[in-house]
Parts: structure tokens; C-alpha cells; sequence
């Protein structure tokens, strides 16, 4: 046996007892190297089973440098019994040269024993490859002090319009969305020291078009999903065209799968965009990446089974223009049967008396009509609406639509009559065209003449006109601020809230006759002054 020496073992462990070569024959078997590995820079150190050992070390450093990267790892036991320990020289900067290793063994009688196991070598290696699903990484498993490496990077196809420089040290990653094709790609590695080449390597890698899985579960009787994995994160697009086998491909539709995560992609798919036909469907699977443009890898066939369920159309019903018609629809969705026609009964009165029956023919999987309500209505009308449904199979079904309750409109019919009537006969005498001759025309219970418009508010009030801030139909809205230092008057027609009226005007916007230009708007806006006050009939 070799003795024991070495700065670390005379220079650091000061209490280990050094096995010379005259009691080597006393002593149990000693620790070995085996399972060298050059390529992968790792080897391992063992000390065979014994029953007085109780616990050993291993110390590795470099020779170049003293004990700069010095490593210290416990021996565990092995499966086998033995004491072994995997040195690997990533733990070391991945360098060559010469590694020395030391084992301490302790024994159960509290001896210390070191056995010095020489010094191992590792030469720089040649670049090893390899992959994952969406690059290449390149490398150096051991190499040299100093050095950098520059990598060119193409693939066969098309010369080397797709070539790309890398550089690193120790590892390079190389994206394949950098490139553009599949099959063989060349990787040429260069190891510069100072600008200096030193070596050079050529290898190849060949990348195989993915290959991705496809599952087909049925979500429901109408409704399936297709769910695609093993994609790879470089891919941009998958295209899934589908049909059903029944006469070739005359239903067959290009889908886009959705990503829900970077390897996974899913499709809904309805069986209604395929006319409901049941039997044998088949889905192709293209992918669309930089490498490729629509390049096809894969395809499955699935079975559709009859429908028993189908899901219930749509059906809704809504007042809408500001309260002047009643809308009722119905709608097919993703998982209803196909609409033929709709037959709508529409009433309000408690014996029936005014329902009214509208027939609609079914367009785009809509049916609709809108019934125009009654202007002039003085408490809250409650509208009933059924909805009696054909298919295109020729199956009928009835639905009770939502209620709706149309309240009392305030407008222009509904009006306040008027308090002060004096000048109900006054001629209006107010240019034509100006917004107080509108105003005149409009409520002719007010006074002929109160002044400009922005003296309006005053003047009536003086009058005994009733004033305020709140919007009431059939007021009259005065803007002091507004008509450019004038005022403004306006005839209110509609109200929805405070800050939401309709009027009847003249001199707006240049129009010198009356009219509704502005439909709903807010009084209180800046645009018309920031300030509104009315003056009421009552």
C-alpha cells in the first residue's frame, strides 16, 4: 500500500494515524477509484464493507492552483454494503488536469486512518449534445483554464441560410425557433484561448419532427374536446382539420387549438358544426413553427355517438327603444337542436283580449320580433310572452318567456297641465328661429316676452313661476351660461334621471327650426354651461 502523504494529510489532519506498507497486511482492504468516467468528468470513490469502519471522508482538489477548489464529502453506504462516494468535477469548475484524492477512514476504536489514492487525470472532451423539446445545449463537460468557445450552428437543409454563432464558456443553449428546419443539423465548436484557436470539433444532432399525442373525451352527448400533448413550446399554430367519414369531407372545418400550457393544447369541438352526423370523424394534426409551415404529424379517428340531450335554445325578452317596443328572441346555442321557426303570442290585458301572434322564420339560429308598445299608458302594463318553437327535425316545444313591466313614460303626452295661464294668448313675437321663439311656440303658457334667455329664470320667477333644478317633461331647461353669453332655452320632452333629458329646441347648432337634436343627453355636462335650472308649468 501506497503510504500515506500529501500536504493535506501531514499539513491539516493532524490526528490521523498514516498506514505504512509494514501493517498494510493488518489492515482491512483500502479505498479505491473505479468507474472513471472521461467524458462525463466523474469517477468514484469506494472502501469496501468492514465492520470496524464507522464513517469516512474524501478530499478532492485540483494539483494546478494548491488547494484553491478543495472538496470535502462524506462516504455513504451503497446498496452493496460498501462506502462509496461519486466525485464529480463540476464540483470543481469542470477543468482538467490532475485531481488528488483523499480518504479518511474512521475506525471504532477512534483511530483516524488516511490513504492518499494518487491523482487522477481529466483531459478537455469534445462538446456533448443535447436536447429537450425546444433547443439544443451544448456542453463542455471538462475544458481547459482560459478558454472560450465559439459554435456555428445550421441545418442541412437549404445551405446555411439558417446559420447562427453561439458563445460561452462552459454550456450554450441553442433555441431551435433560431432556425428553420428539421432533420440534420451541423454544430461546429471552436476552443479559442486569448484569440488563439486551439482545437476544433465537428458534430451533427438530428432533430425529428414532434410528435404529439391527441385524446378524445366527450364532454357531453353534443360536445367534444380534443386534447393534444407533447407539443413543443416553439410551436406557433396547431390546425386541426376535422370531419365526419358520412360522404367524404364535405363538413370538414380548419379548428385552432387553444394552449393551455406550453407542451398542452386543447379544441372544443361541436358536433353541431357537423350537422349532429354521428359515426367515425377524423382529425388531422398540423403545427406551424419556425422550423415548418403546416407540416402534418399526426392524425386520429373517433367515434360520435347519437345525441339523447341536446341543450335548450336561448330565449330572452327586453324593452328597447327607450321603452317604445317589447323584444323577444330566440336563439340557438353550440349545443341546441337547429331553429326552423318561432311563433311568438305577445299580451297584456288579464283575459287575452289584445295578444297578438307573430310568426318568425328562424335566421343565422335567431328568431326575433319586436312588438311596439302603447304611447300612452297611465299605470304599470305587465307584457306576457310565449314562445312556441318548431326545429328543423320537425319537433316542437314551448317556452314561457320573462315578464316585462313597462312604467309610466314622462313625456310630452304626460305633461303637468299649466298653473299660470294668463298668457296662453300671447302672440310670439320672438325672432324666428332664435330658441326662445322655439321655447314660445312650444309652452305657450309662458310669458312673450322675459328677455334674452339668460334672463328667463329671473323674470319668471318674479312672474310666480315655480322654479328648481330637478327635470320634469313639459319644463323648460334655461342654460344662463350657454348661447354664447345669451343663455339658452330648451322645451324638455323626455326625462330619465337628472342628468339624462331629451328637448325640443330651435337655434341649436346652427338649425333655426325646432326640433330634437341632440336625442338623450346630460343637462349638466360642461359642453352646455355646467349649470341647468327649469321653469315649470304647475
Amino acid at each position: 500500500m501506497k503510504l500515506a502523504k500529501g500536504y493535506l494529510l501531514s499539513g491539516l489532519v493532524l490526528s490521523t494515524v498514516f498506514v505504512s506498507s509494514g501493517v498494510e497486511a493488518q489492515e482491512s482492504a483500502k479505498p479505491v477509484i473505479q468507474s472513471l468516467d472521461g467524458k462525463a468528468g466523474r469517477y468514484q470513490v469506494s472502501l469496501p464493507q468492514q465492520a470496524t469502519v464507522v464513517g469516512a471522508q474524501v478530499a478532492v482538489w485540483s494539483k494546478e492552483d494548491g488547494q484553491d477548489d478543495l472538496v470535502w464529502q462524506a462516504l455513504d453506504v451503497s446498496d452493496t454494503g460498501n462506502w462509496e462516494r461519486t466525485i464529480d468535477l463540476a464540483d470543481h469548475g469542470s477543468l482538467s488536469g490532475h485531481y488528488i484524492s483523499h480518504v479518511y477512514v474512521q475506525l471504532s476504536d477512534g483511530r483516524q486512518i488516511g490513504y492518499d489514492l494518487g491523482e487522477t487525470y481529466f483531459e478537455a472532451t469534445q462538446p456533448v449534445i443535447s436536447m429537450d423539446d425546444a433547443s439544443f445545449t451544448i456542453q463542455q463537460t471538462i475544458r481547459d483554464k482560459g478558454v472560450n468557445y465559439k459554435t456555428a450552428v445550421w441545418s442541412d437543409a437549404n445551405g446555411q441560410d439558417d446559420l447562427h454563432w453561439y458563445d460561452g464558456t462552459s454550456s450554450v443553449a441553442v433555441p431551435l425557433a433560431n432556425h428553420k428546419d428539421y432533420g440534420t443539423y451541423h454544430l461546429h465548436t471552436y476552443v479559442y484561448r486569448d484569440n488563439d484557436l486551439l482545437a476544433g470539433y465537428a458534430q451533427s444532432q438530428v432533430v425529428n419532427p414532434p410528435q404529439p399525442q391527441v385524446t378524445v373525451s366527450a364532454l357531453k352527448d353534443t360536445h367534444y374536446q380534443l386534447t393534444i400533448s407533447g407539443v413543443p413550446s416553439y410551436v406557433t399554430k396547431l390546425s386541426l382539420p376535422t370531419w365526419s367519414q358520412e360522404q367524404g369531407q364535405d363538413d370538414i372545418i380548419w379548428y385552432e387549438a387553444e394552449p393551455i400550457d406550453a407542451h398542452t393544447y386543447r379544441l372544443d369541438l361541436p358536433i353541431k358544426n357537423h350537422r349532429y352526423v354521428t359515426g367515425t370523424y377524423s382529425s388531422h394534426l398540423y403545427l406551424d413553427s419556425p422550423l415548418a409551415t403546416t407540416l402534418g404529424v399526426g392524425a386520429i379517428d373517433f367515434t360520435v355517438s347519437p345525441v339523447t340531450s341536446y341543450e335548450p335554445v336561448t330565449r330572452t325578452t327586453q324593452v328597447v327603444a327607450e321603452g317604445q317596443s317589447l323584444q323577444a328572441k330566440v336563439a340557438e346555442t353550440a349545443d341546441s337542436r337547429y331553429l326552423t321557426s318561432v311563433d311568438f303570442a305577445i299580451w297584456s290585458a288579464s283575459d287575452q283580449s289584445d295578444l297578438q301572434w307573430y310568426g318568425v322564420k328562424a335566421q343565422a339560429g335567431l328568431a326575433q320580433v319586436e312588438k311596439s308598445l302603447a304611447q300612452d299608458i297611465r299605470q304599470a302594463t305587465t307584457y306576457h310572452t310565449h314562445a312556441y318553437v318548431t326545429y328543423s327535425d320537425g319537433s316542437q316545444e314551448g317556452f314561457i318567456l320573462d315578464d316585462q313591466t313597462l312604467q309610466p313614460r314622462q313625456d310630452a303626452a304626460t305633461g303637468a297641465a299649466p298653473r299660470i295661464t294668463a298668457y296662453m294668448g300671447q302672440t310670439n313675437t320672438y325672432p324666428v328661429g332664435q330658441c326662445t321663439w322655439g321655447v314660445k311656440n312650444l309652452a305657450p303658457w309662458i310669458p312673450n316676452y322675459l328677455g334674452n334667455a339668460n334672463q328667463w329664470l329671473t323674470n319668471a320667477a318674479s312672474l310666480g313661476f315655480r322654479v328648481g333644478t330637478e327635470p320634469a317633461v313639459g319644463a323648460i331647461a334655461v342654460w344662463n351660461h350657454d348661447g354664447g353669453g345669451y343663455g339658452h332655452v330648451a322645451y324638455v320632452t323626455a326625462v330619465a334621471s337628472t342628468n339624462r333629458i331629451k328637448v325640443q329646441e330651435s337655434n341649436y347648432a346652427g338649425n333655426m327650426t325646432i326640433n330634437d337634436y341632440r336625442g338623450w343627453f346630460d343637462p349638466t355636462g360642461p359642453t352646455w354651461g355646467g349649470s341647468v335650472a327649469y321653469i315649470y308649468p304647475n
